[in-house]
C-alpha cells in the first residue's frame, strides 16, 4: 500500500511538471518554475492542491512530453522539487494569474512580476465590457 502511495506521488509530480513546461513551451526553465509557484499560491489560496491546479491548467490539452535529455527540462527538473514542496522563494510575488503576451490577452494593470513572455498578476479586473465584448458604453 505504501509503495502505491509513493507511485501516486511520483504520477502528481509529472503532473505538476508536464503542465508547468507545457505552459512555457519556448520560455526558459525558470519561467516554468514561475508558473509551478502560481499554481501553488492558486492552490494555497482556494484550498485545493498542486496537482488539481496542474490538471485544470493541462485540461483537455495534448500533451507533449518533454525530452527529459533536454537542457531546458533537466534544469527545470533539477530546481521543480524546491518549488513544489513549498521551499524556494516566490519569484512570483504571490502571483496567482499567470498569462503570455505572445498568446493571451493580457489584462491591463501592474503585474506582480515578468519573465520573458510571461506577465503575473496577484489579481485581476476584468470588465464586463470586456468579457462580454461590448464596447459601448452604458
Amino acid at each position: 500500500m505504501g509503495e502505491s502511495l509513493v507511485i501516486d506521488i511520483e504520477f502528481q509530480k509529472a503532473v505538476v511538471a508536464l503542465a508547468c513546461l507545457q505552459a512555457t513551451e519556448g520560455e526558459h526553465y525558470r519561467a516554468a518554475l514561475m508558473v509551478c509557484q502560481v499554481l501553488q499560491n492558486r492552490a494555497k489560496r482556494l484550498g485545493s492542491d498542486l496537482y488539481s491546479q496542474a490538471a485544470y491548467l493541462l485540461g483537455s490539452t495534448i500533451l507533449i512530453v518533454p525530452d527529459p535529455r533536454e537542457p531546458r527540462v533537466r534544469d527545470f527538473l533539477s530546481n521543480f522539487d524546491l518549488v513544489y514542496h513549498g521551499l524556494a522563494a516566490d519569484a512570483t510575488d504571490g502571483s496567482i494569474y499567470f498569462f503570455n503576451t505572445k498568446t493571451d490577452c493580457v489584462p491591463t494593470g501592474a503585474p506582480s512580476a515578468t519573465y520573458g513572455n510571461l506577465v503575473f498578476f496577484r489579481s485581476i479586473f476584468i470588465s464586463a465590457k470586456r468579457v462580454l465584448g461590448n464596447s459601448s458604453s452604458g
